[in-house]
């Protein structure tokens, strides 16, 4: 019955369903809908079998990339990793985390100002920008090893890197 949602002006409706496995010992099974409420029409409907606790958080992050695909043709951004600059006390630190706000990592433990994270085409390197008490640095951070390097480089300034197409940086330098 859509008629209260659509009193209340609601565009879009999430229904949610726990179905009991059939064996006391597996998990049960979610199904997830959404309907769009003024015409009642099922946009995306999806069944996750064995939905035990500890995976319902990825079953949210595939429903989201699919219903984001429904929307706007593009699936990625729930699959995704966003890097940020979080100040703690006198330092910034670069962090990521998911778009649900899962994972949550700080990657940087530098001393000093770490800022402009840029993530590379292929996703395995995050570039970005090191102030340090007497030099700038760059930083470069390996997704696979878990280590990051830092490179001076002449001048003092090195600001706003990012990545190109082809996987090379680029970056502000004086």
């Amino acid at each position: 019955d859509f008629k209260r949602f659509q009193l209340a002006e609601a565009d879009l409706l999430l229904t949610t369903g726990w179905i009991p496995s059939s064996s006391s010992k597996m998990p049960p099974t979610v199904e997830l809908r959404v309907y769009e409420v003024f015409t009642g029409r099922l946009i995306l409907g999806k069944s996750y079998p064995e939905a035990s606790e500890d995976i319902v958080p990825t079953i949210a992050d595939k429903f989201c990339s699919a219903f984001m695909k429904v929307l706007t043709g593009h699936d990625e951004f729930f699959r995704s990793t966003m890097a940020f600059v979080q100040k703690s006390g006198a330092n910034k630190h670069i962090c990521i985390i998911t778009p649900t706000g899962r994972n949550f990592h700080q990657i940087t433990q530098l001393m000093g100002q770490s800022l402009s994270p840029s993530w590379s085409v292929d996703g395995r390197y995050l570039v970005f920008s090191h102030i340090g008490e007497r030099y700038h640095f760059l930083g470069l951070w390996d997704r696979k090893s878990g280590k990051i390097r830092t490179l001076r480089y002449p001048g003092n300034t090195v600001i706003g890197p990012t990545f190109t197409p082809d996987n090379k940086v680029i970056v502000s330098m004086a």
